[in-house]
Formats: structure tokens, C-alpha cells, sequence
């Protein structure tokens, strides 16, 4: 660590606070999905989170002699843009990737836009709570590791959606669609088990996201933003509890 305190724009490379908590986010789905995809769902989300205001904050929180900030507007719906836009980048490189692979033939996993679209939508709004500087290592551990469970639970969401909407994306993944496929009724079964863990108020509002495709741009449109935003971090943390508990019900079934 740095011996003097400085801002940063991101921590590089990725921080074993954030893979560790990624990787305990992750084991609930190890005995579902296939290694590959599991892999990918870290390397995006520490891709994400290394640049996201809340993963630079726990780091710094957390790593002593480190000091990292990021400024963030105090506008709700401008900030909504700014943390929009730290997925923005992945989520052009995978569309680029995608149409790249189609066009030479290639067919090898590449997360599907639902996934990345639908945390763009959730952590858009999101900046570091003043409770980070505040509360004990275990605390903020704790908390971490309830978003990171959050986060992997929108990936996943995500991958289930695309697979059941576009059944033909599975082909294009090669081997590993081919093994997903093979456990998709499981993972498709997982998803509804948790979503009727929710509430109804919760339901709805995942459906008012999916009826506006995952968009934040039209979901600020056609909603009030704050409000929606109140919401929505409910339900973003809802998914990060219910569909692990699935999994480990399933599990035991």
C-alpha cells in the first residue's frame, strides 16, 4: 500500500477485497453453472465494481494508507448517468466482442446484454453510503458481501432471461451453452423458486424494469427517478438474498 494518502480513479489490479468477497458471492452457484460462466460472472463484476464509487470506497475503507475517492453529482438523475456509464464501456466491448464472434463464427460464452444491462440499471444510481467511513471492517465486510451477492444475482437473473427469451444465444456460446443448456430447467426453476420468495411489490417492479428492456435512458423517461431508484435498491438487494436461498433449498432437495 502507498505510504501516503491520494485519490484515485480506480485500484488496479483488482483488489482481494473485492475478488474475495466475488468469490464467496459466487459459491452458492458453483454446483449449478458451468465453471466458465461462473468465471466470467467474477471477472466482469470485479471489472465493474474496481471502477464503481462503492467498490473504490470498501477498498479504501478497508485497505489502511489508501485514501480513494470519486466525485459524484449531487443531482440524482445526473449521477444516475454517471454511475450508468462505469458499466458502459463493458457492456460496448461485449456487444462488440458478440458481433465480432458472429460474424467470423466463433462461438465461445460471452455474458449476455440482459445481465450486464440489468446491473447498469440497478448500480446506476448507487454511490459509497457515509456509513462505509463510519462503521467496523466487519460491518462493512458484511455489507459488501451482501452487494457483491446482489450483483452476481443480476448476472445470473440475466442469464436465465436471455436463455429462455433467446433460446439460439446457447448455440453461440459453443461447449458451454451446450452445458448450460443442460442445466437451464435447474437454473430456470432456481429463478422462480426465488422470485416468489419476493414480494409483490418487489415483482413489480423488476417487471417495470423488464418492460423497459433493461434501459436506464427509458426507464428515467417514463419514470420518476428518485422514486424508482428508492425501489429498485430494494429489490437489488432482495435478488442478492433470495436467489442464493433457492439455490442452497434446491440443493437440498
Amino acid at each position: 500500500m502507498k505510504d501516503n494518502p491520494e485519490d484515485l480513479d480506480a485500484i488496479e489490479p483488482l483488489s482481494p477485497i473485492l475478488s474475495d468477497a466475488l468469490r464467496r458471492a459466487l459459491q452458492p452457484y458453483d454446483a449449478l453453472l458451468p465453471a466458465r460462466i461462473t468465471q466470467d460472472f467474477e471477472h466482469l463484476a470485479g471489472s465493474i465494481l474496481s471502477l464503481h464509487p462503492v467498490g473504490i470506497s470498501v477498498v479504501a475503507r478497508l485497505s489502511p494508507g489508501l485514501h480513494a475517492s470519486v466525485n459524484m453529482s449531487e443531482d440524482a438523475h445526473q449521477r444516475g448517468f454517471q454511475g450508468y456509464a462505469v458499466c458502459r464501456v463493458d457492456r460496448a466491448l461485449l456487444n462488440g466482442v458478440r458481433k465480432m464472434a458472429r460474424e467470423k463464427g466463433i462461438k465461445d460464452f460471452i455474458l449476455p446484454d440482459a445481465s450486464i444491462a440489468g446491473l447498469q440499471t440497478f448500480i446506476g444510481y448507487l454511490s459509497a453510503d457515509s456509513s462505509i467511513w463510519s462503521g467496523s471492517e466487519d460491518e462493512i465486510r458484511e455489507i459488501f458481501d451482501d452487494f457483491c451477492s446482489s450483483v452476481i444475482g443480476v448476472f445470473f437473473m440475466g442469464l436465465v432471461y436471455e436463455a429462455q427469451t433467446n433460446p439460439s444465444s446457447m448455440d453461440e456460446w459453443g461447449d458451454v451453452g451446450r452445458a448450460f443448456a443442460e442445466v437451464l430447467p435447474r437454473a430456470a426453476a432456481v429463478l422462480r423458486g426465488a422470485l416468489a420468495r419476493m414480494t409483490p411489490r418487489e415483482r413489480r417492479i423488476l417487471k417495470t424494469y423488464e418492460d423497459c428492456g433493461w434501459d436506464l435512458e427509458r426507464i428515467l423517461k417514463r419514470h420518476d427517478g428518485r422514486k424508482l431508484h428508492q425501489a429498485g435498491t430494494v429489490v437489488f438487494r432482495s435478488l442478492g438474498e433470495v436467489i442464493p436461498a433457492e439455490l442452497l433449498a434446491a440443493a437440498a432437495r
